[in-house]
C-alpha cells in the first residue's frame, strides 16, 4: 500500500513520515522545504507493510529546481492508494492550501485531512479549517509529540485491509465458488463452515437464505471468492422475493469457476439436484456433489444414495463427490482439498504438438465411425485456454456425438484433468 504525503511547506510532513515509520529518513527543521526531493520508505506498521512518499512542499511561486516536482505531483499521487494532506493547525496558510488543494482536488475520494502541531486544543481553533478542507477522513495529531498517531495508525491498518480484501476480489475472478442446492440441505451451514466462522444466518425454515452473499476466503493458500445463494426449490414458487433469489442463485452457476452442488443425504438425489449438476456440465463449470448430513445415515442408506448418484452421472463419472456433515464440521477438510485440486488441473496448459500427437494417435488406433458415408479428417487441435481447460478441433466433417464424448474422456486421463470440466470446440 502506498501513501503520499503532501502539504505546504514546514507543516510537519517529514515529521509524520520519521514517527511513523519510526526511523529519521526525512530531514525535518523549522526551516521551510528541507525537503527538496521527494523520499520513500518502506514502513512496517504492527504487521502492514506500507510504502511512505515524503512529497516537497508545495509553494506558487517555487524555484526551477523545486518546480520540476511540483509539475510531476501527478504522477506519485496516480500511484498512491492513500493521500495524507497536512496542514499546519497554528499558521494554516488558506491562500496557499487552496492552490494545493486545486491541484489534488481529483484525488477527492482518497485524501485524508491530517491537522497537524495539535498540542493543545484549547488554544487552537479547528473550525475553520475543518470547515474548509472536508475530506474522507480527519485527523488532529501532532508528530512531533506523537499525539493521536495510535488513532491514526489504526485507520491506516483498518484500510489496508480493506485494500487487501479488494485487490483480492479483483484478483480470484477466475477463482469462484458457488454453493447451490434446494432450500435447507446445509448451504449456508456448508459456507460458513468453510469461512471458518458464521457468516450466514442459517435456520430449519426452508428460504432463510434470499440474496446472494460473497466473501472472500484463504484455502491451502488459495484465494477464492466464495457464495452462498437462496434455495431452488421444485415448485414455481408464489412469493416475489423467492423466485427472484432462485433466479439469482441459477446466475451464479455460469460466472463460477467451480458449483458446490449440495445434497441432502437423508431425503436423497432429486430431480432439482440432477438438473444443477447437468446445468454446470452444460455450462463448462465444474459442479463437486456435496452430500451433506452424511451422519444421519446407516450403511444401507449410504450405499443406496452413492449407486443412485452414479447411475445418474452415468458418461460424468469423472464428478467428483464428497460426504459432509456441515453442522458438525466434519469433511470440510477433504472438501477443501478437493478444491484445490480441481483449481489446479484447471490451469493445466497442453503444448500444441503434444495434443496433436496424441490426438492423432487416438485417430488411427481407433477412428470414428463414417457419418453419413464419410469419415471425419482431422487437421489440428490445440488448447486455447485454461480455468476451465479448453481445446479446439479443427475437423473435416462431422464427428459422431459418442466420438466427442471418446475424445474428451481419453484427453481427461491422459492428462490428468481429473474432476475438471473441460471446454472442447468441435
Amino acid at each position: 500500500m502506498i501513501i503520499s504525503i503532501v502539504g505546504l511547506p514546514n507543516s510537519g510532513k517529514s515529521t509524520l513520515i520519521n514517527t511513523l515509520s519510526k526511523r529519521k529518513v526525512s530531514i525535518t527543521d523549522v526551516e521551510p522545504n528541507t525537503t527538496r526531493d521527494y523520499v520513500s520508505i518502506n514502513a512496517d506498521i504492527d504487521g502492514t507493510s506500507i510504502e511512505l512518499i515524503d512529497l516537497p512542499g508545495y509553494i506558487e511561486s517555487a524555484d526551477e529546481y523545486l518546480n520540476i516536482f511540483q509539475k510531476n505531483l501527478s504522477k506519485n499521487l496516480d500511484k498512491s492508494d492513500l493521500i495524507f494532506l497536512v496542514i499546519d493547525s497554528k499558521n494554516p496558510n488558506q491562500h496557499d492550501m487552496d492552490n494545493l488543494i486545486k491541484n489534488i482536488r481529483k484525488y477527492s475520494e482518497k485524501i485524508w485531512l491530517i491537522i497537524n502541531k495539535v498540542d493543545d486544543f484549547e488554544k487552537i481553533s479547528l473550525e475553520n479549517i475543518s470547515y474548509n478542507y472536508q475530506f474522507q477522513k480527519e485527523f488532529h495529531i501532532s508528530a512531533y509529540h506523537k499525539k493521536g498517531i495510535e488513532l491514526l495508525k489504526e485507520n491506516i491498518k483498518e484500510f489496508a485491509s480493506q485494500l487487501s480484501i479488494k485487490d483480492m476480489k479483483e484478483n480470484s475472478s477466475d477463482r469462484k465458488l458457488s454453493i447451490i442446492g434446494r432450500p435447507n440441505v446445509g448451504k449456508s451451514s456448508l459456507f460458513n463452515s468453510i469461512l471458518n466462522y458464521e457468516r450466514s444466518g442459517i435456520s430449519d425454515i426452508p428460504g432463510t437464505t434470499l440474496d446472494v452473499i460473497s466473501e472472500i476466503v484463504v484455502l491451502e493458500d488459495t484465494v477464492f471468492e466464495i457464495s452462498d445463494t437462496a434455495g431452488i426449490p421444485r415448485k414455481k414458487q408464489k412469493n416475489r422475493l423467492d423466485r427472484v433469489g432462485s433466479l439469482m442463485s441459477m446466475k451464479q452457476i455460469p460466472i463460477s469457476a467451480v458449483t458446490l452442488i449440495v445434497v441432502d443425504s437423508k431425503e436423497g438425489l432429486m430431480v432439482e439436484d440432477i438438473k444443477l449438476i447437468y446445468e454446470s456440465i452444460e455450462r463448462n463449470v465444474t459442479p463437486i456433489i456435496v452430500l451433506n448430513k452424511w451422519d444421519l445415515l446407516n450403511n444401507d442408506e449410504k450405499t443406496d444414495i452413492e449407486k443412485n448418484v452414479k447411475h445418474e452421472l452415468h458418461n460424468n463419472l469423472w464428478v467428483e463427490i464428497v460426504r459432509t456433515s456441515a453442522v458438525n464440521k466434519r469433511g470440510i477438510n477433504l472438501l477443501v482439498s478437493t478444491i484445490n485440486r480441481v483449481y489446479e488441473s484447471m490451469g493445466k496448459r497442453i503444448s500444441t504438438s503434444e495434443i496433436n500427437k496424441f490426438v492423432r494417435g487416438l485417430w488411427i488406433s481407433s477412428p470414428p465411425h463414417p457419418y453419413r458415408g464419410v469419415r471425419a479428417k482431422i487437421k489440428y487441435v490445440n488448447q486455447y485456454s485454461t480455468h476451465p481447460p479448453s481445446f479446439s478441433f479443427n475437423i473435416k466433417g462431422t464427428l459422431p456425438k459418442n466420438y466427442k464424448r471418446y475424445l474428451m474422456n481419453q484427453i481427461r486421463l491422459k492428462y490428468n484433468f481429473g474432476a475438471t470440466a473441460i471446454k472442447v470446440k468441435f
